[in-house]
């Protein structure tokens, strides 16, 4: 098969398109015709220096496609399903091999393509303000990032949950009114902005926020008094979702003004 490598790490010039050996089908998995690969930053990162897995290395977490075998004790999956998967590492090939358990049947109104930006996008963020932010129906929440793929996800699921505000930041006013359509009810440019510790007195329906979801780790602790007494602060370590203490890091992006006052 074919596939994207590379057999040191560094620049984008370190990838090769190369033939390589088609992967081995598990007992109990599925073969994977790759229609579509969802890219994540995680990809960017190991590609500049994270650890390869094989040599050549396919980098890669998620795909979309259709099952062309299945291993004999696959029970829920068929040859011919459309499909998206994850995995730690192989997406970025023609053929991929996953157990059953990490692949999800896609139904016939997706098209592959769409399905290969869900599963960590979405399930990413499912887990944030679920499991761990445990969101409400009628809770405020404050998603930075939110033109990424985990901040696209969380505004849509947020919103489709009641949440009363769906506030969330990002680097230009074009991509705040694009996610508008999403759900988005007040964005925050935090580039031709100052955020400090009042700018929620812009949003005239609410002075404290329920739940912040953040992709970054910069912290001004003195800003806390703007989430409400039961605020959730949650964050993404390159996938991981953490509980941690009640700051106001969601305010602030890494490289974002922060002014405490």
């Amino acid at each position: 098969m074919k596939a994207a490598v590379y057999y040191s790490t560094g620049g984008p010039e370190v990838f090769r398109y190369e033939e390589v050996a088609d992967p081995v089908i598990r007992d109990n998995g599925v073969l994977i015709q790759v229609g579509a690969v969802g890219i994540q930053g995680g990809d960017v990162l190991n590609r500049q220096g994270g650890a390869l897995a094989s040599n050549p290395h396919i980098v890669g977490y998620q795909v979309g496609g259709v099952v062309i075998a299945t291993g004999p004790k696959v029970t829920t999956l068929q040859v011919g399903q459309k499909v998206a998967a994850t995995m730690a590492f192989g997406s970025h090939a023609e053929l991929v091999s996953v157990p059953e358990t990490s692949a999800f049947a896609v139904p016939d109104s997706m098209s592959v393509h769409d399905a290969a930006g869900i599963p960590i996008e979405f399930g990413t963020a499912d887990d944030c303000l679920f499991e761990f932010g445990g969101l409400q129906a009628g809770e405020t929440v404050l998603i930075q990032a939110g033109a990424s793929g985990v901040g696209l996800a969380a505004i849509q699921l947020a919103k489709q949950a009641g949440a009363s505000m769906v506030l969330a930041t990002a680097s230009s006013d074009d991509r705040l009114e694009r996610l508008r359509e999403y759900g988005l009810d007040h964005g925050i440019n935090y580039l031709n902005r100052v955020i400090n510790c009042n700018f929620c007195d812009t949003c005239e329906r609410n002075r404290y926020f329920d739940i912040g979801l953040s992709e970054s780790y910069s912290t001004c602790s003195c800003c806390h008094h703007c989430f409400s007494q039961h605020d959730r602060r949650l964050s993404d370590d390159h996938g991981f979702w953490i509980k941690r203490k009640r700051f106001c890091e969601f305010l602030m992006l890494s490289n974002s003004h922060c002014q405490c006052v």
